[in-house]
């Protein structure tokens, strides 16, 4: 989303030197949007100046860049920060905004059952049924069935059709 080459053309994974060289652009899908609100903002977005985040937040939240990035917004040190961000609890205490999502992501939490209750065979049968209508089971098996039968009636016509040719053809 937003990365930096190193001098070897490989993306920066790691902060290190290059990573905190502001002569190293940054580049990336977030990048190209940003410069694209500043083009149709007529005149309103003059200058932006693209920087990491800083060695301070990085060391007081180490589990997360991102996290880092909106201390560093909320130590009043950079006017907002771009990326792939989650909303989560810890950072809307830091900040008291949050842009509106450009991306949505879908995430769902599975957790087993508590007490481990068995179901019965029927049960378990009713669910496999649940993504279809009755009505649309019935059409389902009558297809099935309707296409079973036309492959016995056709594969007896042809079946007697090459016998008949068989018959019909002269000796060798």
């Amino acid at each position: 989303f937003i990365y930096k080459w190193n001098n070897s053309k490989e993306i920066i994974e790691l902060p290190g030197p290059e990573y905190y060289d502001n002569k190293v652009p940054y580049e990336g899908i977030y990048i190209d949007y940003v410069n694209s609100l500043r083009q149709v903002s007529n005149g309103d977005i003059v200058n932006i100046a693209y920087t990491h985040r800083s060695k301070a937040s990085g060391r007081m939240h180490k589990k997360s860049d991102y996290t880092a990035a909106v201390q560093d917004v909320a130590d009043g040190l950079v006017d907002m920060a771009v990326g792939p961000f989650w909303i989560t609890g810890e950072r809307l205490k830091m900040t008291s905004f949050f842009t509106a999502p450009l991306l949505m992501d879908k995430s769902y939490l599975v957790v087993p059952r508590q007490g481990g209750t068995e179901e019965s065979i029927s049960i378990q049968f009713q669910k496999v049924m649940l993504p279809f209508s009755n009505e649309l089971w019935i059409l389902i098996l009558g297809t099935i069935i309707f296409a079973a039968f036309l492959s016995v009636l056709l594969s007896d016509q042809f079946e007697s059709a090459s016998s008949s040719d068989k018959r019909h053809m002269p000796p060798r």
